[in-house]
């Protein structure tokens, strides 16, 4: 599903909820959040069709980055910097 979407229609739902302490992201907060790094994206020249790998900890901040690049156009390869 769309996240946008859910951002319009259950913007308080939570999104996520981090298993260990409990922390929600709400749809809106989640949206917003990815606006945001999208905006950052298109701001250093990357444009539809481009390719991102998206580095990081295992974090609720993964899916805000994920979606940005997603929302973009963009092609997305996560990269678990845990893997050896």
């Amino acid at each position: 599903m769309y996240p946008g979407l859910n951002a319009q229609t259950r913007p308080d739902h939570p999104a996520l909820i981090v298993a260990d302490t409990g922390k929600t992201v709400s749809h809106a907060e989640l949206d917003a959040h990815s606006n945001r790094i999208a905006q950052y994206l298109h701001a250093h020249d990357l444009r539809t069709g481009d390719h991102v790998a998206v580095l990081m900890e295992n974090v609720p901040q993964f899916f805000a980055a994920m979606w940005a690049g997603l929302r973009s156009g963009l092609h997305v390869t996560p990269v678990n910097r845990y893997l050896p």
